[in-house]
């Protein structure tokens, strides 16, 4: 008999879960090692992470809105892989008169190299 297919959502459960519990995990130095976290509510229950997050669209990644925060309901959002690479830490921004911008994208906008 065929192996059935688990919830869409699951590997990405198990990546977060990884990342952040695994010290053998090849990323856990960016995520588990410098403290982040999965809130007790996904921790513990993959159903309420499905609840919470929803139905996950087509081509679209988990991020962390505060890259320094935890995995929690009011700190992760689903986004492109583009919206993913700009909130990295490694992202360099600027501010000009008070509206800060990504560095890459203001190259970009100039015709640039962004390095």
């Amino acid at each position: 008999m065929p192996f059935k297919n688990p919830h869409p959502l699951y590997s990405v459960w198990q990546g977060m879960l990884r990342r952040c519990d695994n010290p053998r995990f090849p990323q856990f130095k960016d995520y588990g090692g410098r403290g982040i976290r999965v809130c007790d509510r996904w921790l513990r229950d993959f159903g309420a992470f499905v609840s919470d997050m929803g139905d996950r669209p087509a081509g679209y990644f988990i991020d962390r809105i505060d890259n320094d925060g935890n995995y929690e309901p009011l700190n992760c959002r689903w986004v492109t892989r583009a919206q993913s690479q700009s909130n990295r830490r490694i992202t360099q921004r600027i501010t000009v008169e008070g509206v800060t911008y990504l560095l890459a994208d203001l190259a970009r906008r100039s015709g640039l190299k962004p390095d």
